[in-house]
């Protein structure tokens, strides 16, 4: 077997264990990335609790191959992960920048042909480096990825207070109170949907992104068949922030590499977008909102001209709901009534 063929072999045996691991045994999702979108990042967990996404997502850098491990007498407890000093001072500072957890695993395909051992760190932490040794990650032996890791990646999530980071928002009563009782909440989230979608495009119109299209393809994600129906109307008592979030919140995020597809003298790229906000309610307590968002963009394949760029509602849901109540109880710092 020649030595890129050993490579690729062992690339996928990676993403397999970590895909395995991750959707099988921690009941999460696993969203891969095409391997020439070499940015330092493989893939993303999307974590969940009972079934349901809850919004929480961990940036995933994935090395396998015993080729990458390095072990010396002096650091018994350790594995050096040999990935290149350029590639560190490429890598770390885009690893910093993301608001998320940041985590790498590595895999060693030589020690288990079905289930190889695999180990992961915080490369955020800089424990994961060496003064001394510029070209290696740093993993402590003893923390396997595995079952039971879960628990202790999740705090990463815990320790950063992620939401306070977000551009923050403060919605009024006019933005939150949008059902009475003369009829089902369903009807009338239709209903305030229907005119949001027919009203001025300056309703609808992100400043970078421009007019975002609200239509059934938001809908019906919104209400799909197995869907929890508390979390159905948790959405729909949140679509007038999302409106207001939409002409309001100026920036935006990528979830994940776009899906290129080649039809005739067509570029077709898919991709989801992300708007986040720590929106401060009148009513209850704040939270991180996110809203997902659809984006195709057509480019002619020879001349490079864009043909078409359409971007469409999709989802709104609110982040690690619970966690925002305890952190200010905990903290005693003072919120709205």
């Amino acid at each position: 077997m020649t030595r890129k063929l050993r490579i690729e072999k062992a690339e996928a045996t990676g993403v397999r264990v970590v895909s395995q691991i991750v959707r099988e045994w921690w009941n999460c999702g696993f969203q891969e990335f095409e391997a020439r979108n070499d940015d330092g990042i493989d893939g993303l967990i999307l974590l969940k609790k009972n079934g349901e996404f809850t919004g929480e997502i961990i940036h995933v850098q994935i090395k396998a191959g015993n080729g990458y491990r390095n072990e010396v007498k002096a650091r018994p407890n350790q594995i050096g992960i040999n990935v290149g000093k350029d590639y560190i001072i490429e890598h770390r500072p885009r690893w910093n920048s993301i608001v998320e957890p940041t985590i790498l695993i590595y895999v060693d395909d030589s020690t288990d042909k079905i289930m190889p051992h695999s180990w992961w760190v915080d490369l955020k932490s800089d424990n994961a480096y060496l003064e001394n040794v510029k070209s290696q990650i740093i993993i402590p032996k003893g923390q396997k990825f595995g079952e039971h890791s879960i628990g202790d990646i999740k705090k990463l999530y815990g320790t950063r207070h992620l939401d306070y980071r977000l551009p923050q928002l403060t919605v009024n009563r006019n933005d939150v109170n949008l059902f009475t009782f003369k009829d089902t909440i369903k009807k009338q989230a239709r209903e305030f949907y229907k005119n949001w979608r027919e009203s001025s495009a300056e309703n609808r119109t992100h400043q970078k992104l421009g007019e975002i299209i609200v239509n059934r393809v938001g809908w019906r994600h919104l209400t799909r068949e197995g869907r929890k129906t508390e979390r159905i109307q948790q959405s729909f008592k949140l679509l007038g922030v999302a409106k207001k979030m939409i002409t309001e919140i100026d920036s935006f995020e990528n979830f994940g590499h776009p899906v290129l597809k080649t039809k005739n003298d067509k570029i077709i790229s898919k991709r989801y977008l992300g708007i986040r906000a720590f929106v401060v309610f009148p009513h209850r307590y704040e939270s991180a909102i996110t809203i997902v968002l659809r984006n195709k963009i057509v480019t002619h394949s020879k001349t490079g001209d864009e043909l078409e760029n359409k971007t469409w509602f999709y989802s709104i849901y609110e982040s690690r709901r619970g966690r925002t109540k305890k952190y200010f109880e905990r903290n005693k710092i003072a919120t709205n009534p």
